[in-house]
């Protein structure tokens, strides 16, 4: 069986740099202190038409994990994660 030490996971989110970028942007343009707000990424119900994708800048939570690349600092609640495990992060303008 083969083992993998925290520091040699990889992320279970991957943010590419142009996401990392765009967030910034986004908490400048918002006025949004870094320390105090993040960009949140979740999944929820949406009914007949399955899950939907929350994104918004959002202050952390307790239980959130925390995912950071390039400055960026991205939220996801314990939930959402089991449902975007393995997913990137990218923004196009």
């Amino acid at each position: 069986m083969e083992t993998t030490s925290p520091a040699e996971a990889k992320p279970a989110i991957q943010i590419t740099d142009e996401a990392a970028k765009w967030i910034q942007i986004f908490m400048t343009e918002q006025k949004l202190n870094p320390a105090d707000y993040a960009f949140r990424v979740g999944v929820k119900a949406g009914g007949c038409s399955g899950f939907e994708y929350v994104m918004r800048m959002d202050k952390p939570k307790p239980k959130d994990i925390f995912f950071e690349h390039n400055g960026s600092r991205v939220i996801i609640d314990e939930k959402s994660l089991n449902l975007l495990n393995g997913s990137a992060l990218h923004f196009i303008m």
